[in-house]
Formats: C-alpha cells, structure tokens, sequence
C-alpha cells in the first residue's frame, strides 16, 4: 500500500508498504525521519492535519493503526527552539546543519551560511522555517552537502559522491495508486471494431473521461482527437484546429462531470508491453492531467491498450506509470516522444542528459541511469508498469452515435436525426445521453451559451422541465 506522508515543512511524499509493517519502517524506509529523530522524539504522527486528537504509535502495524492505501499521514516536528548558536541551558544542542556536515569530510570548514541557520530569528516553536530548516528528504540533505563542500578549485570527493547519490537507481513499483480499471462496455468495444474493421492498419489512441472512486478509475467515454496514425503507431495532430476540438471535448466533459482519467492507444503484436514512446506521451498526458485536476485526481491516470492476438481475439490490458516514472519525466530525463522507438520495449533517456544540481554559478548533468547495478542509458519499459485489473459496466453515458474525427463512418447530421427518432429508448434524456453526440453539438450549439442547460439535463439524467422543452424543438430544428 501507498500513505500520502505530510512532512513538518508541508511538502508530501509517498511511502510504500504493507499493512503487516510497522509505520516507523515505512517512515525510515522513506528517509522521511532518521533513527536519531525517533530516538530524540522530535517527530510525532497523526491522523489529524493539526496533530490535534490521539498520536499514533509509530512502532505499531499500519494496519492496526486504521490506516489504508492512499491516507494521510502527518508528521509533526517537536524539536526545541535554537538559541545561542548551539547552546542552550549549557546543554550542546544539535543544528540542522549538523546532518550535513557529518557527512562530508572533517576538514572542511563549517560555512557561514551554516552558523548563521542556529540564530534565524523567523524560528517558531516547532522549529520549521522555510529560511533555513532543512528538508529531512534525502536530495535536498545532498543539495545543502554541495553547497557547504564545494570550491572554486574544482570538485571535492564530497561534491562528486554527493552527485553521484542523485542518479537515479531504476526500481519496481509493486503497487499502483488505483486498483481497478471499470471501463464502459459500449465505449471499449466502439473503439476495438474500429479497428477491427480497419484491421489495425492505422492505429488509434483516446483520451479516457469518467470518474474516480476511492480505489477504481471508471471509464465513462472514449474521446479520439484528430490524428494520423500509421500501421505502427498513433499520432496527434497538433495544429490549431485539433487543438480546439480537444478542447471543446474537455471542456463538454467537465460539464458532464467527467474528469481526463487516461489514455488508450492501440498495437499491432509486439513482443513489447509499452514502448519508450509509448511511455513518453502517456507520461506527458498524466502531467497535463496533473496540472488541470490537481495530484490526488492524476494519481488515478490508468493506461489502456488494444492489440490483436495471433488467434483473432483483441485484448485489452491495463496500466498504470509508476510514481518513478513521472518524475524522470518531470525531471527531463526521457528523450522526447519523438526521439523514442515506436516499438522498441526500452525507453531512452535524454542524449543530452538531464540537470542533476544547478545553482547561479554551475550545471551538474547526467545521461546514465542505474538498473540492476549497471549504467544504462536505455531502461526496459516494465520497470515503470503497474498492472491494474479490468472490469467492464454499462455507464448511463452511451455510445450510439458515430465516434468524432474519423475517415470512415464520419458524423452526419443524418445521425442526429436516427438518434433523436430512434425508438430503442423512449426518453428524450436517455436519446441525447451520449457523449459523441454532445460533441457533435458543440459545432452547432454554444457551450457557455445554449447548449449547458442541455448538458445539465442529461448529467442529472432527468427529463426537461416545462422551460426546457425548446431544447428538443431546436434539435429537431437542425435535422430537419
């Protein structure tokens, strides 16, 4: 399982265990606190984001403690107030620097900027000041190492092996941040005969709206931007025009109350599960997803993919990237999408390298990473994959209406008129309650005009009011 671990300086991280761990091994395993913490007693857990209510035994089970995958758990800081550079009552008191510079060699000089860190006067009585308390994450304890250690006559032992620490080491990812894939039937199997019927000569990717529960992303709609892909791969075109149907999409799909859950793409048969560049765009999807629905939301991003067996039957599998995996993205360790193999199962980091340490007078880069103790710069793809059960449902979203930006069977007018006439339903709500449809409209209808009142009929999933009867009076308009 995954907790969500509040530090005292309001930064969150994750920690990864099982609930027949102890939260103190979590937390040390981490390097979220040290032994020394523990043994001095400066930081206490909650449950409650004020520490207010029972502290929580850190020596006991996870489990026993009531926590499960995804809580919180918030630490706070009970270390006494600095005075008097290191002394306090004649007692020796240990600074926040005094962890870095144990780890550097003995003769290098104590900084200025260090001494100066004990006579902060911004310290409060918890001891947590942005100015100059130091994060208790290991990069940030190795960044202060550099700035302490180094010289202008070059790089110390410190300095290197401090650089060296920052590399990152390529590990699985056992357990994801969402457990089941609940993907709407009509929608899956819209997008499957579509490429069944096309035989997988042009393979096809889409971006997966719908809603998150407590543990299972569900898939309510399959949105397929325009793009051009060819028998090997997807493509998306990015021209102004794609951009603002992609646009127009997202934006029907907030109103419905769909959040952007995924992506989907298609293969043909390959001995890869996901390419590097398959890695890269869905990577670059779940940022963009990240910075519109905020962490907690992104956390759910799930991968699907489509391919044929050698039998005849498709098959669809489930994803996740792992919390590793999006933050070499974030750090621009990959190559660009397009600088990746469209089927290899590797993914490359940057020919360039990436920043490893930056300050106003240096830039520290790397182009290796480290998986299973050797230097690579071409990581195997299932390192960054979390498999995610699949299951399917009926959503009260349909999937009639002929799906947008295709070559063939392309939206007709001639299909609103069969689906407004169409007596399979006898409902006007559940006649409109398709998301291709809605789509559809918003080449003809206003979204922040005429057409959200529509739109609210069909979320709510009601009939229309008596003030609401001229919206199937205009759609009967249009068709006729």
């Amino acid at each position: 399982m995954i907790l969500r671990i509040k530090k005292p300086d309001g930064s969150t991280i994750r920690g990864s265990g099982s609930g027949l761990d102890s939260l103190l091994s979590l937390l040390l395993d981490s390097e979220v606190v040290s032994d020394e913490d523990i043994t001095l007693g400066a930081i206490k857990a909650y449950k409650d984001p004020k520490g207010q209510g029972e502290e929580m035994v850190m020596e006991k089970k996870i489990s026993d403690l009531g926590l499960s995958h995804g809580d919180f758990v918030y630490l706070k800081s009970t270390a006494p107030t600095v005075q008097n550079d290191t002394e306090m009552n004649g007692d020796v008191v240990r600074t926040a620097t005094d962890s870095i510079t144990e780890s550097v060699p003995e003769t290098v000089p104590e900084s200025s900027s260090s001494k100066k860190k004990a006579q902060c006067k911004f310290h409060g009585p918890q001891m947590v000041c942005t100015s100059c308390t130091i994060s208790e994450t290991k990069e940030d304890r190795l960044k202060q190492a550099l700035k302490e250690v180094w010289t202008d006559g070059g790089m110390s032992m410190a300095v290197t092996s401090a650089l060296e620490a920052f590399r990152f080491v390529i590990k699985r990812q056992e357990e994801g941040r969402t457990k089941v894939a609940v993907v709407d039937n009509e929608a899956a199997f819209e997008f499957q005969s579509y490429l069944s019927k096309i035989e997988f000569q042009q393979q096809r990717c889409g971006v997966l709206y719908g809603t998150i529960e407590k543990e299972e992303t569900n898939v309510l709609a399959i949105y397929e931007p325009p793009q051009e892909g060819t028998d090997k791969v997807y493509s998306l075109q990015t021209n102004p025009g794609a951009q603002e149907l992609s646009r127009r999409a997202a934006s029907l799909s907030r109103q419905l109350g769909l959040l952007p859950v995924g992506l989907i793409f298609s293969h043909k048969m390959r001995n890869a599960v996901l390419s590097g560049y398959d890695i890269v765009s869905a990577a670059k999807l779940q940022q963009e997803f990240l910075d519109e629905v905020g962490e907690s939301d992104a956390d759910a991003f799930i991968i699907l993919t489509v391919s044929p067996s050698e039998d005849g039957s498709i098959h669809f599998n489930s994803y996740q990237l792992s919390d590793q995996c999006i933050e070499m993205y974030r750090r621009g360790v990959f190559a660009p999408a397009e600088m990746q193999r469209r089927n290899s199962g590797k993914v490359k980091t940057h020919p360039e390298g990436w920043v490893l340490y930056q300050d106003k007078d240096r830039t520290f880069r790397h182009d290796k990473v480290l998986v299973e103790n050797a230097e690579t710069d071409s990581i195997p793809t299932e390192f960054f994959l979390i498999n995610v059960a699949i299951k399917s449902h009926k959503s009260w979203l349909r999937t009639k209406f002929p799906v947008e930006n295709r070559e063939i069977a392309p939206q007709l007018i001639e299909d609103l008129a069969k689906n407004l006439n169409s007596s399979e339903e006898p409902r006007f709500v559940r006649r409109i309650s398709d998301f291709h449809l809605l789509n559809f409209l918003t080449g003809f209808m206003d979204l922040s005009g005429e057409l959200p009142g529509l739109i609210d009929i069909v979320r709510e999933q009601r009939d229309p009011t008596r003030q609401e009867s001229g919206y199937q009076i205009i759609l009967e308009a249009l068709v006729s």
